[in-house]
């Protein structure tokens, strides 16, 4: 199952503190993630580092770090206090790693012989 662009970043604004959880987001908020989660996905694409659509089937195995790494790019976007930002940029941090760690999960290492003489 995958999740839409939409709800990654309702689940943004709910990470911020922009949104209760369960409540309606505001059109305006919406598209100012969407658009941030455009321009990150735009960046990995040409990289070719991103294995979904830009839209509607983001992984859940992926969620969680998208929501992390564009919530942090957002944190200019709306009046966060300075200890959720601290908490949000470390979140960052390892949704990176962890998509880092996706990207190469179908990797298998060439095996190399070792000669010694």
């Amino acid at each position: 199952m995958s999740k839409t662009k939409t709800q990654v970043a309702t689940k943004v604004l709910e990470k911020l503190g922009v949104l209760e959880s369960g409540a309606t987001a505001d059109s305006a908020d919406l598209t100012i993630i969407e658009d941030k989660y455009d321009s990150w996905y735009g960046v990995l694409a040409a990289e070719d580092k991103v294995s979904w659509g830009s839209g509607d089937n983001i992984p859940n195995e992926a969620v969680a770090s998208v929501v992390s790494i564009i919530a942090n790019d957002c944190l200019t976007e709306f009046i966060i206090p300075q200890d959720k930002q601290v908490i949000i940029d470390r979140d960052a941090t390892k949704g990176n790693d962890n998509l880092k760690k996706l990207e190469y999960v179908d990797y298998v290492p060439e095996e190399i012989d070792n000669h010694y003489y």
